[in-house]
């Protein structure tokens, strides 16, 4: 997330969630009392963050910045939802 943050992609201050994923592994966790549905659905969603990166190029190019900008937004929601701190600089 710090690395991506660097490129000069913002962060939104949002409650819900963009991804339907996330929102329904968040009602599903709710319904089951299990933190660890929404923390798999995490983990998952950071390495399609990774598979990304690796092949768009984010500096310069708004279009990218928008598209990392929306799924940073989610990996942040969902790590307040359970109880994780965002990291800003390595």
């Amino acid at each position: 997330m710090a690395h991506i943050k660097s490129c000069g992609v913002e962060v939104q201050d949002k409650e819900n969630f963009y991804s339907k994923q996330l929102e329904f592994a968040e009602l599903k966790t709710k319904s089951n009392l299990s933190p660890n549905i929404l923390f798999d659905a995490l983990i998952n969603h950071c390495k399609n963050i990774n598979k990304l990166y690796e092949k768009l190029y984010i500096k310069d190019n708004e279009v990218n910045k928008k598209i990392f900008s929306d799924l940073l937004t989610d990996l942040q929601i969902g790590m307040k939802k359970i109880g994780l701190f965002p990291v800003d600089k390595v």
